[in-house]
């Protein structure tokens, strides 16, 4: 059997050279350093000098001339450069700086050398542009990777985390299709037989070209009731515009919502894209918390449509990853257990006005007619709003949505004070039906503080409409086409509304409190509703423990109802046979009687933590016992899941999966996670190779993963770990920078080339030991090896059945057949 011989002694006898190197000279690093010509310290070396042969070594690993060179700042990628490394008068090797250079790398030239950022053909080192021993650069030959180094009142503030628009990778030509698929199924046997089914399947497909995206989001719905419904909630084509760092979006798609209500338009929208500005605000998605009692159905809609459905596990669960379309609109949640009670509540999703840096400015334009499924009279419609940061204090913001038979209009201002960010803004409106004309105003107010010294956060949100006049845009559009028709409608104006959050920190070993309340009313009658909850959360050592009220208050038509749930938890990890696993309780009480108390397992099942498993057992009011069973297994190319439920009178079970697939010209590769921006990574021949950072992801058997977290417009570093694949298979690197275009499928490729790797013992014929370091060759000239000490000779490939072994005027040659027999004499 053929011997292997492993990377790692391989790269022992290099380690042997460099160490020869480094006694001898300086290692080539720093630019300032110079131009230095290697000799060996052949005394290093066990055997005769007079055979030793390391000519080749004797040089610089670089000359003068122009590089491809990554260009880092403050460690931050700042992207691939054409650099000249030249001599200096010196006579040390390093990179002549012009003043637009430095600003392409993020530095503020004119804080750097105010004098010579003015002249333009000015070039020099950084020494010379400024004598502060903290600006330095270094240079890495072997890498190709220059790294500059300087305090942060140097560096251009707008530059921070970004990269050059000219390094934006549009990507490549693919199809991006994330899925999110889900089947519950309910029997019950109490009052006869009934069987209740449901299904859903959300896409999210992008067909990205050149830095354009053609995008469709929709979703399958069925039940045995309404049968199968397709509902599509956006198709559009979309594509960056650097210059301005905006978006144009033409086709099916919702307007921005941040400041005005969101409405959905088939048009064209041109808008600020925040991702091609430095590090700052960001789009708000709030988080939805509840309780379940069995392994529920939770469904989130907006404007009634359905955007979000997943099954949960008993007990307390929170979804982060529910992504509203705007901001205009609250979020209605829908807990369905499984024998069949539901439970509803609101999470507020207002329009807040949020307070801009000085001098930046966000808009968005958009224009088209209205697309709801629900009106038949679609009018057109026009909707605009600016935001300027005046300065550091005011914010101004304006905007407008105007189409046949309605205008609303509305400016306001953010203010950071010392005692917190303020919002506040005015909204006029007037509405036009066939009789009559009613105008409306609505007052809004936003606080926002967060008290470092008692590490409070609060929140506070409030509305008021001074008469019932007041229409949103998409009442307005509901309520006029529905007179338009002759349709009878009810309609209740919100009068007032009014939501606080606290969050608490009591500091350690005293735990958290959280907070949150909402009362609405409304005019011309006396419906109010109110609700709040509040948490408790501390830990004893291990033990984590929470403490949970919820209070529903509801009025209508002079009838009151309300509903109080409380509810204990525990949670306790510990490790099983080396995986993770947790002991958890959940005891709730409903308007003071006992509701129920669960208790359960739930762990993963492999060290990757690639499958997970629960078993809950619970009893409720009544005596009635069930127990619930969930596991979920994150292969490579998909997360599927399934559960399994069984109490009194009933039983449930249900299935899901998702993940994405990226069609691409090679073929089709699959993961378990979902990305709009992801990444195609080829390693030809790298099958089982580990991509850091992408839970359950390995190169598959055509050579192709998926990297999904990268940030679009900044850099990323994109890595793979060998481990895994084959041991023959060697990367000539094992990291990238790419800065991807938003939506785009951008590609990095890893070069693979495989090794066949095997040492063989070899004397000459003459019975002289082969010189240390002497070339392996093959008879058309390729490098396959070299030799080390003792006549060691290194294969790294077998690609030829002849080695010849080369040395200053000599050579000699052996044969690499019967590669089993390792002892060979070079003739």
């Amino acid at each position: 059997m053929r011997h292997k011989v492993t990377i790692e002694k391989i790269k022992k006898l290099q380690l042997a050279m460099s160490i020869s190197v480094l006694f001898t000279t300086p290692v080539f690093g720093v630019i300032t350093e110079s131009i230095p010509t290697y000799e060996f310290n052949t005394g290093f070396i066990v055997g005769s000098k007079d055979n030793i042969n390391l000519k080749r070594f004797n040089k610089s690993n670089i000359d003068e001339g122009k590089y491809s060179v990554d260009v880092y700042m403050n460690n931050s990628w700042k992207g691939r450069f054409e650099l000249n490394i030249t001599k200096q008068n010196n006579g040390q090797l390093g990179i002549c700086y012009t003043a637009k250079m430095l600003t392409e790398f993020g530095v503020a030239t004119e804080k750097l050398n105010k004098t010579l950022s003015k002249d333009a053909s000015f070039c020099g080192t950084l020494t010379q542009w400024n004598k502060d021993e903290n600006v330095k650069d270094d240079f890495n030959s072997s890498t190709l990777s220059l790294m500059i180094s300087m305090p942060q009142i140097y560096e251009l503030a707008e530059a921070k985390g970004l990269v050059s628009s000219k390094f934006w990778d549009t990507g490549v030509p693919a199809i991006n299709l994330s899925y999110m698929g889900n089947y519950y199924n309910n029997h019950f046997s109490e009052n006869g037989e009934q069987n209740n089914q449901s299904a859903y399947l959300g896409l999210n497909a992008s067909l990205s070209i050149d830095g354009w995206q053609l995008k469709h989001l929709g979703n399958l719905t069925w039940d045995p009731t309404e049968k199968t419904r397709w509902t599509s909630n956006q198709t559009y084509l979309k594509r960056a515009i650097p210059n301005i760092k905006s978006n144009i979006v033409i086709g099916q798609f919702y307007t921005e919502g941040n400041l005005f209500d969101n409405v959905k338009l088939k048009g064209i929208k041109l808008a600020t894209n925040d991702n091609m500005y430095p590090d700052g605000s960001t789009s708000y998605s709030p988080e939805i918390r509840g309780i379940a009692l069995s392994n529920a159905l939770v469904t989130v809609r907006q404007d009634g449509n359905i955007i979000y459905q997943t099954s949960v596990a008993p007990g307390p669960f929170s979804l982060n990853d529910v992504y509203p379309s705007g901001y205009g609109s609250d979020l209605d949640v829908t807990i369905k257990e499984a024998d069949g009670s539901e439970t509803h509540f609101s999470v507020p999703y207002a329009s807040i006005a949020q307070l801009l840096r000085p001098g930046f400015t966000r808009y968005q334009i958009a224009a088209g007619k209205a697309d709801i499924d629900s009106i038949q009279n679609k009018p057109n419609l026009l909707q605009a709003t600016i935001q300027h940061g005046l300065n550091n204090t005011f914010t101004l913001y304006s905007g407008a949505t105007v189409f046949d038979d309605y205008q609303a209009y509305f400016i306001g201002s953010g203010i950071n004070t010392g005692f917190g960010a303020l919002a506040f803004d005015v909204t006029e409106t007037r509405t036009s039906f066939k009789n009559t004309t009613e105008k409306g105003r609505n007052y809004r107010l936003s606080f926002n503080k967060q008290f470092d010294q008692t590490q409070t956060g609060l929140l506070i949100s409030t509305s008021h409409s001074p008469n019932g006049h007041y229409y949103n845009a998409t009442e307005a559009l509901h309520f006029i086409d529905y007179e338009k028709q002759n349709r009878a409608y009810h309609r209740s104006p919100q009068k007032n509304d009014l939501s606080i959050t606290i969050n608490q920190n009591f500091g350690d070993g005293y735990g958290s409190f959280y907070l949150t309340g909402r009362t609405t009313s409304y005019w011309g009658n006396s419906n109010n509703t109110k609700q709040f909850q509040q948490t408790y959360n501390n830990y004893i050592g291990r033990l984590s423990y929470s403490l949970s009220y919820m209070r529903v208050y509801t009025q209508y038509n002079n009838k009151e109802k309300t509903d109080n749930q409380f509810s204990l938890n525990f949670s306790f990890p510990f490790d099983f046979f080396g995986t993770q696993s947790t002991v958890s309780s959940n005891t709730t009480f409903n308007n003071a009687n006992f509701g129920s108390t669960r208790l359960g397992i739930n762990g993963t099942l492999d060290k990757e933590n690639r499958a997970t498993y629960g078993i809950n057992t619970a009893i409720s009011n009544g005596g009635y016992q069930n127990i619930a069973l969930n596991t979920n297994y994150r292969s490579s190319i998909s997360a599927v899941n399934a559960n399994y439920s069984q109490g009194q009178n009933y039983r449930q079970f249900g299935l899901g999966a998702s993940g994405s697939v990226i069609l691409h010209q090679d073929g089709a590769t699959f993961t378990p996670n979902t990305s709009d921006t992801p990444v195609l990574i080829e390693a030809k021949g790298a099958k089982g190779a580990v991509i850091p950072g992408s839970s359950g992801v390995r190169v598959d058997d055509n050579g192709y993963a998926i990297a999904s977290y990268v940030r679009p417009f900044r850099a990323n570093t994109i890595d793979i770990d060998p481990k895994g694949s084959p041991e023959d298979i060697i990367f000539s690197s094992t990291s990238a920078q790419i800065a991807p275009y938003e939506g785009s499928v951008t590609k990095v490729k890893f070069d693979t080339k495989i090794e066949k790797n095997s040492v063989f013992n070899v004397t000459r014929s003459d019975a002289k030991p082969l010189p240390f370091g002497a070339n392996v060759i093959t008879s058309d000239n390729h490098s396959i090896g070299i030799v080390g000490q003792g006549g060691q000779v290194f294969i790294t490939n077998d690609i030829s059945d002849e080695a010849i072994v080369t040395w200053g005027t000599g050579q000699c040659r052996f044969s690499l057949k019967n590669s089993e027999i390792k002892d060979k004499v070079c003739i």
